[in-house]
């Protein structure tokens, strides 16, 4: 239900289109140019359960590059990562890196 709520706040917002759940995710995944988001997306039943095994799986096999940053509620320890803060990790991920995997492509 979170999701269908967030899903309804964007499309008033503005957003063109809005889709909420496992298909519509696995399906986008075949279509994008890039994915954005933190590495706990990768993860089968991550971020208390929303991400499911066929969205992980989607979003690994998907052959647009990935472009994640170190966010994740897991008991897991990312090794090198950065400590930096959220805010400055999005500027990074857009400003950086998707800038260049779009001139990539």
């Amino acid at each position: 239900a979170t999701n269908a709520v967030a899903t309804a706040q964007m499309l008033r917002a503005g957003a063109n289109r809005g889709a909420t759940g496992e298909n519509p995710v696995a399906r986008a995944m075949t279509l994008v140019d890039a994915v954005l988001g933190p590495v706990a997306i990768t993860w089968p039943h991550a971020m208390m359960g929303e991400v499911t095994p066929r969205m992980a799986e989607a979003i690994n096999l998907s052959r647009a590059p990935k472009i994640l940053i170190p966010l994740h509620q897991e008991s897991v320890v990312l090794v090198g990562s950065s400590m930096e803060p959220l805010p400055h990790l999005i500027d990074i991920m857009l400003n950086k890196n998707l800038k260049e995997v779009l001139g990539n492509v």
